[in-house]
């Protein structure tokens, strides 16, 4: 199969910001809308997190301000109906933007989940590896309270048929082993003052794993969720070719036609409906996930994680990936409502509640990859179970109307289960294999040889998708981010430059917004948003930002956004796509420096020099000059803008200073010192900045 190179890989990476997040009061003409943030691996509270919010239908912020409140990893926010773009970030964290759209009623809750920029150990590849039995299964993940997302310690965690409890630690953390000498297990987490939640149906394989993020709730009573889709009561629509939508759900989310070839996939999210016991339409919160790490939510809940196991069976699971993620992405451009894109069950994809490193990988090694039609249009790549006989004929694939008849020998005398269209699950395994796989011979066992070879998982999505291609996403990644100059005078033409890396050639609107360390709100500079021609590989481009004269002098944020010009306007509108998005911390600093704007110091003028040695461990000094006498005060501040020590504050003469600084009793990183001469009742002569690096 020819794997087309025409659609945008979204990859996330790059420095970032923190601040505290707090409980912000709703403002009187606004809707409330409650935002958590949480970790995707291990599903606990991340207590300090940036958020920014786009009006995209003016391109303008919209402020968040902040004041105190009970829970530190929630933001209570208040929006006018319309379009809005978030992004949030946190320490250690990859960014995650999402879309918002508010109408004149209640917003759902909606919980963001940022994917770590590094795995826990005991999640990591490596970890699970050495763990991994021979001859059981492998059960891991942390526990935390579902309202408060802190850890759990002292939970009990078993098989109810073996009774033999571990118990989570400090950090909310189990680990068990479940010999796979059974096919299924089942596991119960217990604690005081919470509702006991029981997984049933969890398959064990020799060498298996599974890692799982639970959240219990406050309360009590039992809670139980079937793990294993044997066991999941089946509401697959049959009879219709696409999912019900409310009246503003079936809008797609540009406005613009589904049917107008597609430009890169710029969606990095889905929202997830959840809690939809009533059906598609009935979801009481909002999930937001990285598209990657949905799909490594729902694969091992549609295909069996078991199969990667088998002799070319990742074949299964990575063609299995790519309908999956097709599949997310048709829903994200035609969203089920206008508060989430999809739901977390049989009506839609079921969303589970565990990973596993087979369906990780599969995952992983098709990042990118979608189906397109004829039309270059993501097409909802549907899938079930068993396709055989369900319109065709005995031993072919189909349904004959609403979908082609495919010759399928290795399914032959299958009971038909599911509605026909798109992969049959099990035929992907067979094909994969070679072998009959079957739930009679033992789902996670191969089965009798059949006559009929193996195929590629590129072949096995081209024999199920017949009028489909395989594209393989292009990369628009923003790498990097430099001001020039880095210390500008209030009123400046600020230069912000670029490094992008491209593939293939594309062009792509700069966008940039700016916000003060200490406090402030995001200001966006809309007449210089510029459109910017690309090449394959690593471009610099730049575009400038207008500064206003009355901005305060400190240190500055810039949040930076590549657009992907959709309706062709050369502006950034809410028809556009967000293809990557970075916050890039402490970029710049406005202050006056006693020269003019990029004009370089000279003997006889103020002057900041950097600190040496640079990285340092635990000494440092840190020079400067003064022309003139006056009040000068030399501090150091941590990377959330914070102010940790002053070295200096007090009248100096005319002349050169050395100062050192001790720091052994601060921890490793990136540091900021701040020279400022003059005093506040009188006027500041003098503002620079630079950033110091402690290397322990």
């Amino acid at each position: 199969m020819k794997v087309s190179h025409r659609f945008s890989r979204i990859t996330i990476g790059g420095f970032f910001l923190m601040m505290v997040m707090l409980v912000s009061s709703p403002a009187q003409d606004g809707l409330p809308v409650k935002l958590r943030f949480l970790d995707s691996a291990t599903g606990l509270a991340i207590e300090t997190a940036q958020l920014a919010v786009l009006d995209r239908a003016s391109g303008q912020m919209v402020p968040v301000p902040a004041t105190s409140g009970d829970d530190i990893n929630t933001a209570n926010i208040a929006l006018l109906p319309g379009r809005y773009q978030l992004a949030v970030q946190a320490e250690g964290y990859r960014p995650l933007n999402t879309r918002l759209n508010i109408r004149d009623e209640i917003h759902p809750e909606m919980h963001l989940f940022l994917d770590p920029r590094e795995l826990p150990l005991e999640l990591s590849e490596a970890y699970l590896n050495a763990i991994r039995p021979g001859n059981a299964t492998v059960l891991n993940g942390f526990l935390s309270d579902q309202e408060s997302g802190q850890p759990l310690t002292g939970v009990k965690v078993y098989d109810p048929d073996l009774n033999q409890p571990v118990y989570s630690d400090g950090q909310g953390y189990f680990q068990l082993e479940l010999s796979a000498d059974r096919e299924y297990g089942t596991l119960r987490f217990e604690k005081a003052g919470f509702v006991t939640l029981e997984y049933r149906h969890i398959r064990l394989w020799p060498g298996g794993d599974w890692q799982l993020p639970v959240r219990l709730e406050p309360g009590e009573g039992v809670q139980v969720e079937e793990q294993s889709r044997e066991f999941r009561e089946t509401v697959q629509c049959d009879d219709c070719e696409t999912p019900a939508q409310d009246a503003d759900g079936g809008e797609t989310e540009t406005g613009i036609s589904e049917n107008l070839v597609l430009p890169p996939i710029g969606a990095v999210s889905i929202r997830v409906g959840r809690n939809c016991s009533g059906g598609a339409l009935s979801c009481t919160t909002v999930e937001v996930y990285s598209m990657q790490t949905y799909c490594k939510r729902v694969l091992p809940s549609e295909w069996f994680a078991c199969w990667g196991s088998l002799f070319n069976g990742m074949n299964s699971l990575l063609a299995g990936a790519v309908a999956i993620r097709s599949y997310a992405t048709w829903h994200v451009k035609n969203p089920l409502t206008s508060n989430y894109d999809i739901c977390d069950n049989t009506f839609c994809q079921f969303f589970g509640s565990t990973t596993s490193s087979n369906s990780n990988v599969a995952v992983d090694q098709t990042i990118g990859y979608v189906l397109v039609n004829s039309s270059d249009v993501i097409p909802r790549a549907e899938y079930s179970a068993e396709n055989n006989n369900k319109g065709c004929g005995n031993g072919y694939s189909g349904t004959g109307t609403s979908w082609p008849c495919i010759y399928d020998p290795v399914c032959l005398n299958m009971t038909p289960n599911g509605h026909g269209r798109g992969m049959c699950q099990w035929g992907s395994i067979r094909w994969a294999n070679g072998t009959v796989v079957s739930s009679a011979s033992g789902s996670c066992s191969q089965g009798p040889a059949h006559a009929y070879g193996t195929k590629t998982w590129e072949e096995i999505l081209n024999h199920y998708y017949p009028d489909y291609q395989v594209v393989e996403g292009v990369a628009a990644d923003l790498v990097d981010l430099t001001p020039i100059p880095q210390t500008i005078a209030p009123g400046g033409l600020l230069t912000l430059e670029y490094k992008i890396e491209a593939l293939p050639a594309l062009d792509l609107l700069l966008g940039a917004s700016v916000k003060p360390a200490a406090s402030g709100n995001w200001v966006s500079d809309p007449p210089n948003d510029l459109k910017v021609s690309l090449n394959a590989g690593v471009n610099t481009v730049s575009r400038q930002f207008q500064l206003g004269s009355s901005i305060n002098s400190g240190l500055y944020h810039v949040w930076a956004t590549l657009w992907y010009d959709r309706d062709g306007d050369d502006m950034i509108s809410s028809a556009d796509e967000m293809m990557d998005t970075q916050f890039f911390f402490n970029a710049f600093t406005v202050g006056i420096t006693g020269v003019e704007p990029g004009e370089p110091n000279v003997a006889g003028t103020y002057q900041l020099l950097q600190n040496y040695p640079n990285p340092f461990n635990p000494v440092t000094t840190i020079g400067f000059t003064l022309p003139e006498a006056g009040h000068a005060a030399l501090k150091i501040f941590d990377a959330l803008g914070r102010e940790v020590t002053v070295l200096l504050d007090r009248p100096l003469a005319p002349g050169s200073y050395e100062i050192p600084w001790n720091a052994g009793n601060f921890s490793a990183g990136i540091y900021f010192y701040t020279l400022t001469v003059g005093e506040a009742g009188s006027g500041i002569t003098f503002w620079d900045t630079k950033k110091l690096i402690l290397a322990k």
